[in-house]
């Protein structure tokens, strides 16, 4: 019925004041990724309602990254394509969701210059397939690396797994190993403790 669109301009007016209260106050802030549906990637206003929320809020660029899962591009590559590029001309970051998921096209991270390229949690789900994947994680490793796109690990639940991410040059891990989803209250105390943490080191 639409109503997803206006969910995701609410949550993305939440992330931009978020980030503004945070580096008013002089807090370390790290980028925040949203992700975007795809009735709201394909409203005509998208792209222009993302510059206005990060002029209004005075976002510096880099700050905000949106996550669009592999299936809505695979869907609609050509008018995608257009998306992302005025997206990153204004400073936003794209990220490939879910990769792996769903239909994986080469084509897509040969066409698409997204920055990000995150890994569905599947790759590393253990069983008999479990070094096959593993395999296949280290070759789309090498490829985001010559093709200039930071990586992310979703849904790491041991440390076991992220040292061998680690190992095989993973740019960023995400899951249960580090902590479970939280209120941006909560969240904010855990970066504290986590930065003043490797300021010791």
């Amino acid at each position: 019925n639409g109503l997803i669109t206006e969910l995701d301009m609410k949550v993305w007016e939440q992330v931009c004041q978020t980030l503004q209260d945070w580096i008013k106050s002089g807090h370390k802030v790290i980028p925040i990724s949203v992700n975007v549906s795809r009735t709201t990637m394909l409203q005509p206003d998208f792209t222009e309602n993302c510059r206005r929320l990060k002029r209004q809020y005075e976002i510096p660029d880099g700050y905000l990254e949106l996550e669009f899962t592999e299936g809505v591009i695979v869907e609609n590559h050509d008018i995608f394509r257009g998306i992302v590029r005025g997206l990153q001309e204004h400073g936003f970051s794209c990220a490939m969701d879910d990769f792996g998921a769903e239909q994986s096209s080469l084509n897509i991270l040969k066409d698409i210059p997204m920055n990000v390229l995150k890994f569905d949690r599947r790759f590393f789900e253990r069983g008999e397939y479990e070094e096959r994947g593993r395999a296949v994680v280290a070759c789309m490793l090498n490829l985001a690396e010559t093709l200039k796109m930071e990586t992310v690990a979703e849904g790491v639940e041991d440390m076991e797994l992220v040292d061998m991410l680690r190992e095989m040059g993973c740019d960023f891990i995400q899951g249960y190993v580090y902590a479970r989803p939280m209120p941006a209250g909560d969240y904010r105390e855990f970066m504290e403790r986590f930065l003043a943490g490797q300021r010791e080191k």
